[in-house]
Order: C-alpha cells, then structure tokens, then sequence
C-alpha cells in the first residue's frame, strides 16, 4: 500500500505536468522535449495508483503531438495499453480517446491488426456513447489502417460512411480534410490518378482554412505524389516546395523528411540528379536518425540508390539498395521491397551481371503478383516482367 505522503507526490507531479503541457505550440514542445523521460516517469507512477491513473492517461493524450512528432510511440504503446484498460469503467469518453490514439500508435508502427482491433472497439464505444462525430472519427482511422494494408475496398467503404458523418453531423475543416486525404490515397492507390486529385486538392484547401501547418504541408505533398505519379513533375515542384517553406519553422521533423524524400524524386525525374541527391542526404536529418523507424530509413537508403544508379555510380547504388533490403524485409514493406529488388536488378544489369540480376527479378515479380488491385503494383510488374522477358 503506497504511503500517503507517495500518492500525494505522484498526484501533484501529474497536475505540474498537466499545467506545463496544457498549450503545445513548437515552442513549448521544444522544450518538453528535453523533459521526456520525467514525463514519462510522471505517467509512469500515475499508472500505478488507483488515484491518479485517469489523469495520468489524460497526460499522455495531452502530449500526445510530442509523442507522435518525435516518434516515441513505441516506447509509449505500454502505458496507453494500460489506461485504456484501467480507465474505460470510469469515463467511456475518455477511453474512446485513448483507443482513438492506440490505434493511432500501432499503425505508426506498422502493426496493423492491432491497429484495427483497437479502432473496431473505439466504433464500438463511440456508438455505444451515441455521438456521431465520435463514430465518424472511429471509421475515419479504420479507414486508414486499410489504406495502410493495401485492402482498398474495406478503407473506402470505411472513408465514405466517415465523411457521410462529418457532413450529416457537423464535422470540422480538419475532419473534412482527413477525409479528403484518405480517400484521395485509396484512389491513388488505385491508380485513379484524376479522382485522387480531385480529392487531395480538396483536402488542401480544407487545410488552408486552418492554422494546422503540418496537415496542410501533409496534403500538398500527397497531391505532390499523386501529380508526379501521374508524370506531371514540373506542375508538382511547386507544391512540394511549398510545404518545406511551411514546414521550416515548425517542430515537425519527421514531416520534413518526408517532403524531402519527395522533393528529391521530382528531382530524380526531371534528371536534376545533384539536387536529388542533395534533397535526399537532407532527409538523413538527426530527427530520422535518433527514432527507429526502418521503413522511413529503407526509403531513404532505396532513393538514394536510384539516384546513384542513374549517376553510373554503381557500387555505392549496390551498397545502399542492399542496406534498404534489408530495412524492407524488417519493416514489412512488401511492394516497397519489391521496388528495391527490381531497382538491384537495374544495378546488376548495368554492373554487366545478368546472371546476378535475375533473382532480384524473379522476387520482384512475385511480390507484385500479389497486389492485383493495385495501381503501382501493376506498373511494377509490367515493367519488371518486360525486363524478365528480354534475359
């Protein structure tokens, strides 16, 4: 049994850091940054007593966009597991949040069943609460947990009835943007290349109307990809470029390195390989290097490879696409791996290694026969295979 004078300590911790977190701006985020470990410890004992579990649950919702811009999910996954078991009896409320944000966290870490599980129970409770915008939200995340597996048929029936919620009952810019967002990328997904623009388009203007820089900055570069997929990387620059200059003076890293991964294959396409390589050493920034986050890392490492392919430099392409392979296989990245394999196959061909390519080839091919449905599967294996055929 805790003493008293113990409870009272981790109570009044638990209220200090409640107040020091209650406005996060980047300022502020900057700073509690430097105090995670003693946000940690002070969720930490909350969770321990009866007392003080529920607030220190709505600590951890309240830094929540600490957790998620400097990618410490899986360190926090545990204690959100644990309020979310602990705290669901005493306010249904604030068990949908925390579920809202497991699901959030699992998917950040490619766990996708958990992912699922968590956002099925947070429709569940929601519904069982009877608000509607709570519902809406639930299948807005199952939506991109979806999205996230490929299965685009589940992610847009879950996007629809979403976004058939926010209309009825009243959503907000944000909600109408995220919406907008996903099924913008199912369509993508697809290779609906006009549709997904017409959405993600919409999307952007949703987060124009709102002071939420990293959504917006999110949204241009989701329609930057959906333009240069469609071959149209002139018209696509622009917006990529935008979201970096929105970007700088926020807190967002993990956001920059993704708009610089991007940047740096309009570059590869428009054969201004100095800029791409440039854009793509920009991104190994310390924000990506601190976390653990292998897919983003096997991203990286496969750019640069492609650039180094298409810079004859040849050896340094093998080293780096081999590094992103194994990234790939860790991560669970099936047709990105498949990518990879077919860019080493490209290197060995071009290293004068026929004989060598040919398994990457064969790999490539049958990751890609199990994407029928989608729209850069089927450009891969098309491609692929018209490189199969001429060995």
């Amino acid at each position: 049994m805790p003493s008293a004078d113990f409870s009272e300590s981790v109570s009044a911790n638990l209220a200090y850091w409640l107040i020091r977190s209650k406005e996060l701006d980047d300022r502020t985020l900057h700073r509690l940054d430097d105090e995670r470990h003693n946000l940690y410890r002070a969720a930490r004992f909350g969770m321990g007593l009866e007392s003080t579990l529920c607030d220190a649950a709505r600590l951890i919702l309240q830094i929540y966009p600490l957790i998620e811009r400097r990618g410490y999910w899986r360190r926090w996954i545990p204690l959100l597991e644990e309020a979310e078991n602990n705290c669901g009896e005493a306010d249904a409320a604030l068990q949908v949040r925390l579920l809202d944000r497991l699901g959030q966290c699992y998917r950040l870490n490619r766990q996708w069943e958990e992912s699922i599980a968590k956002h099925r129970r947070e429709e569940a409770l929601a519904t069982e609460t009877g608000d509607q915008l709570l519902i809406a939200k639930s299948r807005l995340n199952l939506s991109q947990t979806y999205w996230s597996l490929r299965q685009y048929d589940e992610a847009v029936r879950h996007g629809e009835k979403a976004l058939a919620g926010f209309t009825e009952f009243g959503g907000d810019a944000e909600q109408f943007g995220a919406t907008a967002t996903i099924l913008g990328l199912i369509a993508l997904g697809r290779g609906k290349l006009e549709t997904a623009e017409t959405w993600l388009r919409q999307a952007v203007d949703a987060y124009r109307s709102i002071d939420r820089p990293a959504l917006l900055a999110r949204s241009l570069m989701n329609l930057t990809i959906t333009l240069e997929r469609d071959g149209r990387n002139e018209d696509a620059l622009p917006y990529c470029q935008e979201a970096l200059i929105i970007l700088e003076p926020t807190e967002h890293e993990l956001d920059k390195v993704r708009i610089e991964l991007t940047l740096g294959t309009l570059y590869l396409n428009l054969k201004r390989l100095v800029e791409a390589e440039e854009a793509y050493k920009r991104a190994n920034s310390p924000a990506l290097r601190r976390m653990e986050d292998n897919y983003l890392r096997a991203l990286l490492a496969n750019n640069l490879g492609s650039v180094y392919l298409e810079m004859g430099r040849l050896e340094e392409s093998e080293r780096t696409l081999k590094e992103s392979i194994i990234l790939w296989r860790q991560s669970g990245g099936r047709l990105m791996l498949a990518n990879t394999l077919g860019t080493m196959a490209e290197t060995k061909l071009a290293m004068g290694c026929p004989q060598e390519a040919l398994p990457f080839l064969e790999e490539t091919i049958a990751i890609c026969a199990e994407f029928p449905n989608d729209g850069w599967g089927k450009e891969l294996l098309a491609k692929y295979s018209e490189i199969r055929g001429e060995l």
